[in-house]
């Protein structure tokens, strides 16, 4: 049997992947923090600036996926 060898990934390049997906969720936040929908009005200018962080936040969890499974798979035997 075939022994598959797992994936060498350089370390930076996963922590560069880590930060840059905490720097999108900062960003999200901020966008979060500037809309006014505590006044219970939501205007298209809070609705677009939720849709960004909506986005923003999905795109940090599929970086900070990729960052898990990198890890598990280099320390796969």
């Amino acid at each position: 049997m075939n022994k598959v060898k797992p994936k060498k990934y350089k370390k930076w390049k996963v922590v560069f992947l880590w930060i840059f997906g905490a720097i999108f969720a900062l960003i999200a936040f901020l966008f979060i923090n500037q809309s006014n929908v505590e006044s219970g009005i939501i205007n298209a200018r809070s609705m677009l600036g939720l849709t960004i962080a909506f986005f923003l936040l999905l795109i940090t969890g599929l970086l900070w996926i990729s960052v898990a499974i990198a890890i598990k798979e280099s320390e796969v035997i």
